[in-house]
């Protein structure tokens, strides 16, 4: 314990190295022993990420507020890859406001405390919170910068849906929901949604044309961008299963709930015309 202790607090003090507030990360002014502890003193810091979201009853934020996050965390995760530093604890927790009131959206990304160089990171460490944690941690490949970069983005999708994006209850889950939301296989579907409720009944999308339609082919996991020798079989048994196992499938109801909040904010994406289909 106490040696994690020591990494972790050389960690932090590589980003001594960074200019801190330029570059959005938590200042660090002080450490000292008290009581046989170390203890590490930092700027004074408003409320973070989460309890903002908690106070306003987890209402979406607008894409300008979004936009002015996702710039000054990718301030942050560049200077980090700089110094070949992950952060590996990237949530809402550990964004903090500096002063909401009086500098509205200034953050800074904070709690460096499993914090580790690129270079110390193998397959099957343990990190990041569940619900933000990267594919590749969880199925024990290796592991880089990158991983940080996964677990801003559930910030981001956090923020804009007011929700975590997936389950934070298991490994198994995350998965789970990870592998269902595929963006190819979203942006098929999307893109048959969107000409099957097209205004003008004239453009409408036709029976015929449906049933020819990718996402019911799935030829956009069979394309010659996606050369991988298994995705012919598996599509052929996903269509069989799509046919024939139906009446065997079942879904429990959160799931069902998942799939609901996901298809009420991609459809509210599509009457807006955000999405490029």
């Amino acid at each position: 314990m106490e040696q994690d202790r020591c990494v972790g607090n050389q960690n932090i003090h590589s980003t001594l190295n960074l200019d801190q507030d330029k570059n959005n990360l938590v200042k660090f002014l002080d450490r000292f022993k008290y009581g046989g502890l170390v203890c590490l003193a930092f700027e004074l810091l408003d409320i973070n990420l989460y309890d903002f979201m908690k106070q306003r009853h987890f209402m979406p934020l607008h894409l300008c507020q979004i936009r002015i996050i996702t710039q000054q965390m990718h301030v942050a995760l560049n200077a980090l890859k700089s110094i070949s530093l992950v952060h590996a604890d990237i949530k809402p927790d550990n964004i903090m406001f500096i002063n909401h009131q009086s500098q509205p959206f200034k953050l800074k990304l904070i709690d460096f405390g499993l914090a580790a160089p690129v270079s110390a990171l193998c397959p099957g460490t343990e990190m990041q919170a569940l619900g933000y944690r990267a594919p590749e941690v969880i199925l024990g490949l290796p592991l880089n910068e990158a991983v940080d970069m996964w677990a801003l983005g559930c910030v981001l999708a956090f923020v804009y849906l007011g929700q975590h994006l997936y389950p934070t209850e298991c490994e198994y889950e995350v998965i789970k929901a990870i592998v269902t939301t595929e963006i190819d296989d979203t942006r098929a579907f999307l893109s048959l949604l969107k000409q099957m409720l097209h205004v003008d009944p004239d453009r409408r999308i036709t029976p015929s044309e449906a049933l020819e339609h990718r996402f019911i082919k799935m030829t956009h996991l069979t394309s010659k961008d996606n050369p991988s020798p298994n995705s012919t079989p598996a599509c052929s048994k996903m269509q069989e299963e799509s046919t024939t196992g139906v009446k065997n499938y079942k879904t429990s109801s959160k799931a069902v709930n998942w799939n609901l909040v996901s298809i009420t904010t991609q459809n509210s994406m599509i009457n807006h015309g955000s999405i490029d289909l």
